[in-house]
């Protein structure tokens, strides 16, 4: 399973480091948010009968559904760049890694 995952995530990797040489900062950020947003909705229609997700259990279900709203909130950071700073604190990160934490948190709760 790991020699597949390195595998295929390849071709981000190249990207993003030939976008980082390049400058192209945008790039490098879209590139493997964009992938993984294909990636999840590809796997969730890929069965034709029904939705992946609706089999899956419940920390499963919550750990998909915070890497999809982690991967939101990333890109609407993104898209609003007014450069908040509170000295060299910013508050976007912070509350990245807080929902990240309670993400955490509520899986494991969840799980076992």
């Amino acid at each position: 399973m790991t020699v597949l995952a390195l595998t295929t995530s390849l071709p981000e990797v190249t990207v993003t480091v030939a976008s980082l040489r390049m400058g192209a900062c945008g790039l490098a950020v879209g590139n493997p948010l964009g992938r993984c947003a294909f990636n999840m909705t590809l796997l969730d229609l890929a069965d034709g009968r029904d939705s992946i997700l609706a089999g899956l259990e419940s920390a499963v279900l919550l750990s998909a559904l915070f890497a999809i709203l982690l991967m939101g909130q990333t890109m609407f950071e993104g898209f609003n760049r007014r450069g908040r700073r509170i000295w060299d604190f910013e508050p976007d990160a912070a509350l990245r890694i807080g929902m990240y934490a309670l993400g955490l948190y509520l899986v494991y709760r969840t799980g076992g």
